[in-house]
């Protein structure tokens, strides 16, 4: 395991915990590594509602209800699409905040969009942001390199709230 992601993840849990929030998550070229990370930590089941692998269409349209027509205007692998999970996901579980990542892990093409391309999204009641990485590396470091840059997407999120 990552030392930093674990690290990133302890300061991302006691600020959900100080916050009283809840959390979910929607992972596709993720594959489930950011869930795994935040479940490794004792006490996580207090802010973590959990996630849903959404590594397919079929999940992002069925598990996730994603309107087909979204999908196919922009693709699997878009900024609009990864708010649409982030958005359906805070539903799903009904969270106060849910994050996803959809992206090309690699090492191959697709949708005509080059293996390193993710998108990491957040959405809140109040607040919605997908930033769009182009990332480099194997296709264990592009994973690792987008589950950093959600967890410190959130992390910056939860540090800028006046909550508690």
């Amino acid at each position: 395991m990552n030392l930093s992601l674990l690290s990133l993840a302890s300061i991302v849990q006691e600020l959900m915990l100080k916050k009283g929030l809840t959390l979910s998550m929607a992972e596709s070229c993720t594959g489930g590594l950011i869930s795994s990370i935040l479940t490794k930590l004792p006490d996580c089941s207090k802010y973590f509602k959990g996630s849903v692998v959404c590594y397919s269409r079929f999940s992002k349209e069925n598990i996730l209800n994603i309107d087909k027509s979204i999908i196919e205007k922009y693709g699997t692998i878009s900024l609009e699409v990864g708010l649409e999970m982030a958005k359906k996901t805070k539903e799903l579980f009904d969270s106060d905040i849910a994050l996803s990542t959809t992206g090309v892990a690699g090492p191959l093409v697709q949708e005509n969009k080059p293996a390193g391309l993710v998108y990491i999204s957040l959405c809140s009641d109040d607040f919605s942001k997908t930033k769009e990485l182009n990332l480099y590396g194997s296709r264990e470091e592009i994973q690792l390199k987008a589950a950093q840059a959600t967890l410190n997407m959130l992390q910056i999120y939860l540090s800028k709230l006046n909550k508690n």
